[in-house]
C-alpha cells in the first residue's frame, strides 16, 4: 500500500471545533497521553510505525478536509484559512495551494483507510461538516460527499444526526455545551489529552 508524505517535525493536536466563519475559538484536541513541554505527542514511547500511522492519519484528514473544500468547486477564503490552520497544526507546512492540489489529485478511498478509528472518524466528519458551512449553507455537492463520507466511514445513524447537530449549534455566538457522546468519543479518540 503505498503512503502518504508527510513531515513529522511536528506531531500536535489540531482544532476541531471552531466559532461560525470566524475561526477565531479554537478547541484544540491533542493526541494524547501528552507529557511534553509543547504538547506534541512524545516521541520516546512510540516506534517509528506508530509515529508514521499518526501523521498518515492527520495528512490524510487535512486532505478530506481540503477535499470537502474543493466539492463545491468555489474555495473561499475562510476555507483556505481554516485549511492554512489545520497544515501548520498538523505539522505540514505545504501552501494551502498545494494542499488543495493534493486533495484533488487523491484518491478518497485511500485517504479514508488511512482514518480507521471510528472516534477519529467522527471527528474528521464533524469538521468536515463545518468546513461545508463556513459559507452559511451546505450546497448539493458538498452534501452528497458528506453523506458519501458518513457511509465510508461507517457512522452510525445517531451519530450522523449529533455531527450535523453539532456543526449547527457552533454557529450560535454562545455555543451550548458539548454533546455527552461526542465528549465520550473525543475521549476514546486518539486525539485525547488526559490533562488530570
Amino acid at each position: 500500500m503505498p503512503t502518504l508524505a508527510s513531515n513529522e517535525a511536528a506531531l500536535i493536536g489540531f482544532p476541531l471545533i471552531t466559532s461560525e466563519r470566524s475561526f477565531s475559538k479554537v478547541v484544540y484536541f491533542r493526541p494524547g497521553p501528552v507529557d511534553h513541554p509543547d504538547n506534541r505527542i512524545p516521541v520516546i514511547g512510540l516506534n517509528l510505525a506508530e509515529r508514521k500511522k499518526i501523521l498518515e492519519s492527520r495528512k490524510a484528514a487535512l486532505l478530506i478536509w481540503a477535499r470537502m473544500a474543493c466539492s463545491d468547486g468555489e474555495i473561499q477564503d475562510e476555507e483556505k484559512q481554516f485549511l492554512s490552520e489545520m497544515a501548520e497544526a498538523v505539522g505540514i507546512s505545504d501552501p494551502v495551494e498545494d494542499i488543495l492540489k493534493q486533495a484533488r489529485a487523491s484518491d478518497p478511498e485511500f485517504l479514508y483507510d488511512h482514518v480507521p478509528k471510528y472516534e477519529d472518524r467522527v471527528f474528521v466528519l464533524l469538521r468536515s461538516y463545518v468546513m461545508a458551512r463556513v459559507d452559511g449553507r451546505v450546497d448539493a455537492a458538498e452534501e452528497a460527499m458528506f453523506v458519501s463520507m458518513e457511509e465510508r466511514f461507517e457512522i452510525m445513524p445517531e451519530d450522523r444526526e449529533l455531527i450535523r447537530k453539532t456543526a449547527e449549534d457552533l454557529e450560535n455566538p454562545e455555543p451550548g455545551a458539548v454533546d455527552q457522546r461526542i465528549e465520550e468519543y473525543y475521549k476514546a479518540s486518539s486525539f485525547f489529552e488526559d490533562e488530570g
